[in-house]
């Protein structure tokens, strides 16, 4: 599914994977966001409900390329996301290329 910027995609993630558990198939549910995404509310919603139902079959990734519709997101709204994440329960992975 593509939700663009209105952050909705990882809440439709978290139910295709919750609902996978619930029929016990043993796949993996994954989701992009772009770091300009990650200024909606909708995003950290979807984060806690995931951590809450223990949705361990989901992984997100985030695209953290500093730019969105806008412009540059420190210059939108700064924020640290890795903290985020596993303050809301998810284990984090930075991958950086060099």
């Amino acid at each position: 599914m593509a939700s663009g910027s209105l952050g909705q995609s990882l809440s439709v993630a978290c139910g295709a994977a919750l609902t996978k558990k619930m029929n016990g198939e043993n796949t993996l549910v994954f989701s992009l966001h772009g770091d300009g995404e990650l200024q909606e509310g909708q995003i950290w919603e979807a984060a806690m409900f995931a951590a809450h139902k223990k949705i361990d079959n989901l992984i997100a990734t985030v695209d953290v390329n500093r730019q969105q519709i806008d412009g540059p997101v420190s210059e939108i709204q700064a924020w640290e996301s890795q903290c985020k994440w596993e303050s809301f329960g998810w284990e984090v992975l930075d991958m950086k290329v060099m």
